[in-house]
């Protein structure tokens, strides 16, 4: 889910993951237990979401890094506000129906961005802003998985990083 600058390996990945569209778990009448949203309709408002929440994220960022000389406080308080964005977007896409032949792919999804976030944050900023021996994000298969369901913009960070 994200990265914009080049302050680290998960800073492509934040900006995946980034939407918020408020409200964005109406997909359709609560009275009606079969009622479905169109796989258009789904990709649009989970989008939706990651591109709020990529806006915030950015933001935090620019409020995190006002200069060139970042400080150990800085990379701390982007970590506790990026970290804190992508479970509220996750939040917001838990409540979203998808279609019935993207449920399996969209509770991978889920799965898997829930299993990251809970790992970078159980590893802190240190781990996070430093390169991995592979190079790989720690949200590079999340994205994938999203890029695969239509959420382009909650990977977008994946393209960014190549």
């Amino acid at each position: 889910m994200l990265a914009r600058s080049s302050w680290g390996r998960g800073l492509g990945v934040v900006l995946v993951a980034g939407a918020v569209a408020l409200g964005a778990a109406a997909c359709g009448d609560s009275n009606e237990s079969s009622s479905t949203v169109s796989e258009e309709e789904f990709v649009t408002e989970g989008n939706a979401i990651c591109e709020a929440g990529n806006e915030r994220i950015a933001m935090a960022e620019d409020q995190a890094f006002p200069d060139d000389m970042p400080t150990d406080e800085n990379f701390e308080q982007f970590f506790a506000a990026f970290t804190a964005d992508i479970d509220q977007q996750i939040t917001e896409l838990s409540a979203l129906e998808p279609p019935e032949d993207l449920q399996d792919e969209f509770d991978a999804f889920l799965e898997k961005a829930n299993t990251t976030l809970e790992q970078v944050r159980s590893e802190g900023a240190e781990a996070f802003f430093s390169e991995t021996e592979s190079g790989e994000q720690p949200f590079a298969e999340t994205n994938r998985l999203a890029s695969e369901i239509g959420l382009d913009a909650c990977a977008s960070g994946a393209a960014e990083e190549g």
